[in-house]
């Protein structure tokens, strides 16, 4: 791959777009990205000074400064001095793979306190930390450094995958943790076939003409570079969101089939999209970014892409053969991020994460295409495919050759079609239970919107029925948001299911739409009866006397005491005679004389309605100076509604020491008001 800091490549490209010190933005006012602060550090092609004179310029964390830079190296391991193999110490009951079974976590890192004699090339980390020598890039054993407890150290030889387009050399200046994400090992006793090996391979998703690899955690690293570059930190937002959408980008990529023929008339090349992936990409954005995101210029990226694949393909071509006539397995295709680069993208993320949550923002995506270069790792079939046609147009072996490669090609087709309905069938199956589980979900709504229209607040089991249903309803919208992420995870399903697919989606997001508007309803209707139903069994009515309930030799005062053969009924407060009575609450007042006693007395109708009773009734009681009987105000509690009688006036006897009667009346349709317990609304 090329040298992304090579002397040339920055010269001739960075210093001649429009990011120079004269006319970008970022760069005005400082003076550390003068041009002749990127003249003195990045003419060196040496990757690591490069870099680190950058690190330091930038103010990056020792972690970020790391990217791409070779670690500090452990010494070499110690090997015979006479036939130069690993020389391995163990013990007699203990064999080697064991101990190397037992030694190899994680969560641990080899011992650095001896080295072979002999220097190997190359030095990787591995997975879980275990330290890898190879002696060439193109080795087929590889050297497994192995600290044993107790012993000396000791090293483990294993065979060595490489995946194709691998280059080693690239790979052992990277950090650690690039190392680690593309180097395993496997010691014999974990192998099923006894063996071990070393494997080094591409970390993401493989590419081809049937689609793109691009490394995610690569693009993300040089992402928060390039905002280092202009001072700038990256959101956490836009980093927990991006890393997602990158994922989703990925995969998207390599499941692409890429149409490689000659650029299409001009006036459709902006709205070129073979395989209708701009909506896909435009979906994925707007999910992860929680902004409605429209991508312009879609083709002309593309096509930008499409033509350095082509360029690529003739460059290394012996034939003038169009590229698209080469089998997809002739060459894999790579996005590599280029963090000179990076400028135009960190300018459109910063802009898009100020656009408010569920605004729209416009990614214009042919500015974006120098953020990352194409690169195309060539495989054995490209050049046999080549040679079938030069012997095709020698016309020698012609037959064999053409039967050859369609039973190769039949093969491969015939494969790649199970593949493909085995992954249908599997969508399909994911599809219809998706819809199953929706119906149902509509079912339980429905229900719980006619359980909440059934209900009436008054009634006793109101409040938990009404969070019984708000908590079927939540928990409706979470099994709704699970089943928009499993229709989100679907990939390369056909048009029948797409349509399907869709359809479900539309369905889901209006039953989360309903729900949002159903619970903050319920919500509030059921706070405002909870709250209700406290102030009412808080409230305590006023003593119309000040006094407490009396009990004298003429009788006792509290509701339900004996009165011969029937039950006091009411309450009698002490009073002084003469005295002001107030109201106990806010209402309207009738004072009156009784029909049949001709008792004074009054009854007060609240202003708040009370589901136990509908109005007090006192006896005893003269109307205040200045009231006609028989005539009604307003009052407020505490106001004055009549003066205390004289009972000994009205015929009862000196036992029975001044009061006023209270009772508090439920009314009854067709029958005489009853009157209620009104203990519990004066006194706690």
């Amino acid at each position: 791959m090329e040298n992304p800091f090579n002397s040339n490549t920055y010269n001739n490209n960075y210093n001649n777009t429009n990011y120079n010190n004269n006319n970008n933005y970022y760069y005005n006012n400082n003076n550390n990205y003068s041009n002749n602060y990127y003249n003195n550090n990045y003419n060196n092609n040496n990757l690591n000074n490069n870099y680190t004179s950058c690190s330091n310029h930038l103010n990056l964390t020792p972690e970020e400064s790391m990217i791409d830079q070779p670690k500090e190296k452990e010494q070499p391991m110690p090997f015979s001095a006479q036939d130069r193999t690993l020389a391995v110490t163990t013990p007699s009951n203990l064999a080697i793979e064991s101990q190397v079974t037992d030694l190899l976590r994680e969560d641990e890192e080899p011992s650095a306190d001896a080295s072979p004699a002999t220097t190997f090339s190359i030095q990787l980390i591995a997975k879980g930390g275990h330290v890898i020598y190879l002696n060439h890039p193109n080795a087929q054993v590889a050297t497994l450094k192995v600290q044993l407890p107790d012993t000396a150290p000791s090293t483990l030889e294993l065979p060595l995958q490489i995946t194709p387009a691998i280059d080693v050399k690239q790979l052992a200046i990277s950090t650690h943790d690039y190392q680690k994400n593309r180097v395993k090992v496997c010691v014999p006793r974990l192998d099923p076939k006894g063996k071990g090996y070393v494997r080094i391979e591409a970390y993401g998703l493989k590419g081809g003409s049937g689609g793109i690899e691009l490394d995610t955690e690569k693009l993300i690293t040089d992402i928060v570079s390039g905002f280092h570059l202009v001072g700038m930190q990256p959101s956490s937002e836009m980093i927990n969101s991006w890393r997602p959408f990158l994922r989703d980008f990925s995969t998207t990529l390599s499941n692409m089939t890429l149409d490689l023929k000659d650029t299409p008339s001009p006036m459709s090349i902006n709205s070129y999209d073979p395989g209708n992936y701009r909506s896909t990409f435009e979906r994925i954005a707007s999910h992860a970014t929680n902004r409605r995101i429209t991508l312009t210029r879609y083709g002309a990226a593309y096509l930008h892409i499409v033509s350095q694949i082509r360029t690529k393909i003739k460059q290394q071509q012996s034939l003038p053969i169009d590229p698209v006539e080469y089998p997809s397995h002739s060459y894999t295709v790579s996005l590599q991020p280029n963090l000179l680069h990076m400028l135009p993208l960190v300018a459109s993320l910063n802009h898009l994460y100020a656009t408010p949550i569920g605004g729209e923002f416009t990614f214009d995506v042919g500015s974006l295409m120098q953020i990352a270069q194409v690169a195309v790792c060539f495989h054995p079939a490209f050049l046999n495919f080549e040679n079938s046609k030069r012997i095709t147009s020698t016309g020698i072996n012609l037959d064999d050759l053409l039967t050859a490669a369609l039973q190769e090609t039949t093969l491969q087709e015939t494969a790649r079609k199970q593949m493909d309905q085995q992954a249908q069938e599997k969508i399909k199956k994911t599809v219809g239970e998706v819809s199953d589980s929706l119906e149902n979900i509509e079912l339980v709504i429905e229900d719980a919107k006619e359980q909440w229209q059934s209900l009436h607040p008054p009634t006793d089991n109101y409040p938990a029925s009404m969070q019984e249903i708000i908590k079927d309803l939540k928990d409706m919208h979470t099994l709704l948001t699970k089943k928009l992420t499993i229709l989100d995870d679907l990939a390369g399903a056909d048009e029948k299911i797409r349509a399907k697919r869709k359809e479900l989606v539309v369905k889901s997001t209006r039953m989360q739409d309903e729900i949002d508007v159903l619970l903050p309803k319920m919500q509030q209707e059921l706070e405002k009866v909870k709250r209700d139903a406290v102030a009412q069994e808080s409230t305590l009515l006023v003593s119309p006397t000040g006094k407490g309930i009396r009990n004298d030799r003429g009788g006792q005062g509290h509701y339900g005491a004996s009165r011969g053969g029937r039950k006091h009924m009411g309450i009698d407060f002490s009073s002084i005679v003469g005295q002001d009575i107030v109201a106990p609450i806010s209402g309207k007042v009738v004072n009156f004389k009784g029909a049949r006693t001709k008792y004074p007395m009054l009854q007060l109708y609240p202003s708040k309605k009370f589901t136990e009773f509908d109005y007090l009734q006192m006896l005893y009681v003269h109307p205040p100076v200045g009231i006609n009987m028989g005539a009604s105000y307003q009052v407020s509690v505490g106001d004055t509604i009549g003066i205390a009688a004289n009972l000994q006036e009205l015929g009862y006897s000196v036992e029975v020491t001044p009061h006023i009667h209270l009772e508090l009346k439920k009314n009854v349709p067709g029958k005489d008001p009853i009157s209620i317990d009104p203990t519990k609304f004066f006194f706690n």
